[in-house]
């Protein structure tokens, strides 16, 4: 039995620093498009490649000290949280949380009640949210949207331009795949495909390294088959039925759309999908109508709980087979390996509403095409050699992701200007108020640091800007850093900009995880244990 190791604050309060410090600066590095890169080993130790995504730095890191992990481990939730929810912020989630972390701990210092801190900084934290808030704007053109790819690909024209080349094809609530290319330049192809409105039953079932996504064929291309079936699964008999009739044909993986998934059923399928038996997605159907659908859809057919016991009468023939599917969270997308069946549907489904009656009948048959018909766009990233077409890919998806964002909520100017006004009109205790600066301000003056900035220089431009326009409302005139143009200048005007959902979800999960941190006294780990060699060691 391993025993624990109590480690408390006063002991290991420095340590906690150190690890906050370790963990952020090769995340911090990368801000702004003069940011550094960061070259990562692969998890495998074969290979090695270069990147300025955040939330991939972070995954990389890792400490051999159970306590600095664990701070390592918050702060590594605090960009997968941002990056899961808006897909980009990761960089200013961590640098939020350092800066909370670091000035919250002169404050228990001096004799603050950590309790009472939290409370505090929640209550400030939302005065910031609301100003940030403020001080938004809503996307009226193209020229907004591309400055938002822009910013999000660190000034890549091209990327910028597929970005929006791709989200205008496939719609705001459109998929976008993004695949490497044998090819140096980037294509953009659009095709149709099938959306479920349902995720993976489970993000367990996921295969991507790092998110909660399931993609199949999966990474090393074998086969896969799709079961659309009208009953719940419950019994650990049926999963095995089904498991047992796949693996005897040669398939490694399966797709399984199903009315429900309860009992032990799931448990089974996981476990064998987590033990590399065989790779499995479960996704539950909203109704029977997209069960049949999709069937048709495929050129298969709903295995009915009518039909009778499955172990009886399921056959390889009964299995679906598909192009590509991929499922995340919130939706699943099919795409048709016969175009032929998927046209026969949507035909079929535009006559019957040639043909329907009444308004609510026709509305439900043309929510039915639309989901057999959804845009799907392929972004294939092409590159000179590998590394860079893997760099270029998180980019991609940078600026897909900020760019939807900004489409969704609006968005405020960047270069660090929104946060640090933020902290303008902010009304507390005065040691609150003096930390609430020093995190409104520590997106200005990473900037500073990354740019080769004075500062001191920085800070005192920023504020003459307020000054000299004090008859106009704060959002109104926004003197920067212009990074691109490397010149101070309207930031607003030269397009400089960030998601509003981007630095809101940043600044709150950057809280949360901060919070965490300054209000646990103690930090509980397992001893380590002694190898039979080193106990022998005199």
């Amino acid at each position: 039995m391993q025993n624990s190791e109590i480690h408390s604050y006063k002991d290991i309060k420095n340590k906690i620093l150190e690890a906050v410090e370790e963990f952020s600066q090769p995340i911090i590095g990368t801000l702004t498009p003069s940011g550094q890169n960061v070259i990562l080993q692969t998890k495998d130790g074969l290979g090695w490649f270069t990147t300025k995504d955040g939330v991939t730095i972070a995954k990389h890191i890792s400490f051999e000290d159970p306590v600095k992990n664990a701070v390592g481990e918050f702060l590594k939730h605090a960009a997968l949280k941002t990056v899961y929810e808006v897909g980009d912020g990761t960089t200013t989630s961590v640098l939020l949380a350092r800066a909370f972390i670091k000035e919250g701990f002169k404050l228990l210092d001096a004799g603050w009640n950590s309790q009472r801190l939290i409370r505090e900084l929640d209550i400030m934290g939302k005065q910031v949210l609301s100003n940030i808030e403020k001080m938004s704007y809503k996307i009226n053109d193209d020229k907004d949207l591309k400055n938002v790819a822009l910013i999000s690909s660190n000034n890549d024209e091209e990327i910028a331009e597929n970005t929006i080349k791709a989200i205008k094809s496939a719609g705001l609530e459109g998929t976008i795949l993004i695949e490497d290319s044998p090819k140096n330049e980037t294509e953009v192809q659009t095709e149709e495909g099938f959306i479920i409105d349902n995720g993976m039953f489970s993000p367990h079932f996921s295969n991507i390294k790092g998110k909660f996504m399931a993609q199949y064929p999966n990474d090393k291309g074998e086969d896969f088959r799709i079961l659309v079936m009208d009953k719940r699964i419950y019994y650990p008999e049926e999963a095995i039925v089904i498991l047992k009739i796949t693996f005897k044909a040669g398939i490694k993986n399966i797709v399984i759309v199903a009315s429900d998934f309860i009992g032990t059923a799931p448990n089974t399928f996981l476990t064998n999908h987590l033990r590399g038996n065989m790779g499995i997605l479960l996704v539950k159907a909203p109704d029977e109508e997209t069960l049949e659908d999709l069937a048709s859809y495929l050129g298969t057919q709903v295995i009915s709980e009518k039909k009778g016991d499955l172990s009886t009468n399921l056959t390889i023939e009964d299995f679906g087979e598909a192009k590509k599917v991929m499922s995340d969270a919130k939706k699943t997308l099919i795409l048709n390996k016969n175009k032929k069946t998927a046209e026969d549907r949507v035909l079929a489904i535009r006559e019957e509403i040639k043909n329907a009656k009444d308004e609510k009948g026709k509305e439900k048959l043309e929510k039915r095409l639309a989901r057999m018909t959804s845009g799907t766009v392929t972004l294939y990233v092409g590159g000179r050699t590998a590394p860079e077409m893997r760099e270029k890919m998180f980019r991609y998806e940078d600026a897909i992701s900020a760019t939807k964002a900004a489409m969704r909520s609006g968005y405020c100017v960047g270069g660090g200007i929104t946060l640090a006004k933020s902290y303008i009109g902010l009304q507390g205790k005065a040691e609150i108020l003096q930390l609430f600066n020093k995190v409104c301000l520590s997106q200005l003056e990473q900037l500073a640091i990354n740019c080769d900035l004075h500062y001191q220089t920085l800070l005192e431009k920023v504020s003459e800007g307020e000054k000299t326009f004090m008859g106009m409302k704060i959002a109104e005139y926004n003197l920067g850093y212009n990074v691109s143009k490397n010149q101070y200048s309207d930031l607003l005007q030269d397009g400089v900009i960030e998601p509003l959902e981007v630095i809101r979800q940043a600044f709150s999960n950057a809280l949360s995880v901060a919070n965490i941190i300054l209000s646990s006294k103690f930090i509980i780990s397992l001893c380590q244990k002694e190898s039979t060699d080193e106990k022998k060691k005199p």
